[in-house]
């Protein structure tokens, strides 16, 4: 995935498991222009997500990363489930995805979208069971 544009992903593993992330501009603050990775903990797809890291561009000229994203992984964060998900985020974990989704809005009432099963239906749960 992109990680230096803001927007949500879903992440989902071949085990069927799947990941939700949002990456968010900060705009106002000490933190203004860095970008938050942040991991839906919760049942709300708008405001239940941890952030864990920041977003950064190696610009280092001739570094064998040079051009590359990379996240680091704050200091109150740095535990094997963060360093997990900085694994399936930066692509040294491609062996575990079976797919990386966009958000998209539900084709009825136009909620978010993050479940890998509603974004391929185009609509979310409550709706689908209405239809």
């Amino acid at each position: 995935p992109n990680l230096l544009v803001d927007g949500t992903i879903t992440c989902l593993l071949k085990s069927g498991k799947h990941y939700t992330y949002k990456i968010e501009s900060v705009k106002k603050g000490p933190l203004e222009g860095k970008q938050i990775v942040s991991l839906l903990n919760g049942p709300d797809n708008y405001s239940n997500y941890k952030g864990f890291g920041f977003t950064w561009l190696d610009n280092a000229w001739g570094s064998p990363t040079q051009g590359n994203a990379f996240i680091r992984i704050w200091k109150k964060c740095r535990t094997i489930a963060f360093i997990k998900h900085v694994q399936l985020l930066t692509g040294q974990a491609d062996e575990h995805v079976q797919e990386w989704m966009q958000e998209g809005c539900c084709m009825i009432c136009g909620r978010k979208l993050i479940n890998p099963v509603s974004l391929r239906a185009g609509m979310g749960p409550v709706c689908a069971g209405r239809s």
